[in-house]
């Protein structure tokens, strides 16, 4: 306890807002006890100390104690606290206080003066306060960790810049192969549906030309008179051929029935040597005549026959390379993919140029970014990469690298020259195409990787 606690014996006197004067009987720096007879409350009056037969008095806040009649001093200002103060230790040490000491306590500056506290107010200060120890280890640590958030914060955006390279408009692309019209053309047929899986050589769409189905149908027509007229021209030299075949059995039977002919009976007499003879010539003369057809009749009809076939050849010919035409008219699959989109209709007139089906290939789907023409010394193929987008599930991040680097300007930039940057990734096809639409935008990233030479 400090000599100020000490309650001394003083005439001290309050004079409350209706002017009536209380003896105060015992006070310390921290309360003051009235005269047992006055019970009523105070929070406000004015402190009266005698000093060499004049009153030093100044305004006082109060507030009921833990004692019958006792009452706490509130917000003392500094000259009033060293006020009390200088008398209270005039008291114990019995002694009068020097009027240059009051003057100077009158005088001191509010900022200067000493603002003393009663264990009392201490132990109430300190009250329900954690150890000061505790309180340094809490927070060292929470300024520690306030440390580390921040610069963790900033130290990763910078660390960020430094060892990743941005690429700019970013986004999916896939392997997409427009099939446009050769020629004005009718659809006849579509032949596949979008989603559908096609082959190498597969008709997609059938396509016809009026003026070409024309040509077939006259070609067609001069075809079937030429097998006509070749018919013909083979039945004429057949029937020739066979009169003459007919000449020669007809010879072979006169000479048998000459030689079996009988005038009398007897194997001599039984034969006409003279019709024996004329047969034998006939037959010689048939024979040859079969063996040798040079007959003129003959030429004709086999020069007639022959002109047929050659006739109905040239049109058939004709015919397989029109066919050829019309077909390759038709759009036909160049690779095996997936049918993504179908922009023509059965029975719609398509002109030249005009866009029937898009086909995506099998490969994986691919980011493409697009980097300034100062970064070309920092990237190279392989090197490390990263994808990133969000979906319905929240942020999604894919590793990929640098499949190729290609000089020139970006579509969407035409007016700047840089690199496009193609990054694969090791998705399979069917993956990738679950993951990514085409088109769709990505953020991408090259990554420098700084500090690979510690690995």
């Amino acid at each position: 306890m400090s000599d100020l606690d000490f309650a001394v014996t003083a005439p001290l006197a309050l004079t409350l807002p209706g002017g009536r004067e209380v003896a105060v009987r015992r006070w310390t720096l921290a309360w003051a006890e009235l005269d047992e007879s006055f019970d009523l409350p105070v929070e406000r009056a004015e402190l009266a100390i005698p000093f060499q037969g004049v009153d030093i008095r100044f305004p006082v806040e109060l507030a009921a104690g833990d004692a019958p009649g006792r009452y706490v001093f509130r917000n003392l200002t500094g000259r009033q606290r060293e006020t009390l103060a200088l008398f209270h230790r005039s008291i114990l040490a019995g002694k009068m206080a020097a009027t240059d000491e009051v003057i100077t306590a009158l005088d001191t500056p509010v900022d200067l003066v000493p603002m003393e506290e009663t264990e009392e107010e201490k132990t109430a200060a300190t009250a329900g306060k954690t150890p000061r120890l505790f309180r340094i280890i809490w927070n060292v640590l929470a300024y520690a960790l306030a440390a580390l958030v921040i610069f963790g914060v900033i130290g990763g955006q910078i660390w960020g810049r430094l060892n990743t390279i941005p690429l700019e408009n970013g986004r999916i692309e896939a392997a997409l192969a427009p099939y446009t019209v050769a020629r004005d053309a009718y659809v006849d047929e579509v032949l596949v549906a979008p989603g559908d899986r096609v082959e190498q050589g597969e008709t997609l769409v059938t396509l016809s030309n009026p003026e070409q189905a024309g040509d077939l149908e006259e070609l067609r027509r001069e075809i079937r008179l030429a097998e006509r007229r070749l018919a013909e021209a083979e039945r004429r030299l057949a029937a020739h051929v066979g009169r003459r075949t007919d000449l020669r059995g007809q010879a072979e039977r006169e000479y048998r029935a000459a030689m079996t002919a009988q005038a009398a009976p007897g194997w001599f007499g039984a034969h006409d040597p003279a019709r024996i003879e004329l047969a034998w010539a006939a037959l010689i003369a048939a024979r040859a005549a079969e063996l040798t057809p040079d007959d003129l009749i003959y030429d004709e009809l086999a020069a007639l026959e022959e002109e047929r076939a050659a006739d109905l050849a040239r049109l058939k010919r004709e015919l397989g390379a029109l066919k050829d035409a019309v077909e390759a008219a038709n759009i036909v699959a160049l690779e095996d993919g997936i049918v993504r989109e179908i922009t023509v209709a059965p029975d719609q007139f398509a002109t030249r140029g005009t866009q029937a089906v898009i086909v995506e290939g099998l490969s994986p789907r691919e980011a493409i970014g697009w980097l300034p023409a100062r970064r070309a010394a920092s990237v190279y193929p392989g090197m490390a990469a990263e994808i990133r987008w969000s979906d319905a599930s929240g942020p999604r991040r894919v590793i990929a690298r640098i499949a190729e680097l290609t000089a020139g300007p970006d579509p969407l930039r035409p007016q700047e020259f840089g690199m496009i940057v193609r990054l694969e990734t090791d998705l399979e096809a069917e993956e990738s195409r679950t993951l990514f639409t085409p088109g769709q935008p990505v953020r991408l990233t090259l990554e420098r990787d700084l500090l690979g030479w510690l690995r």
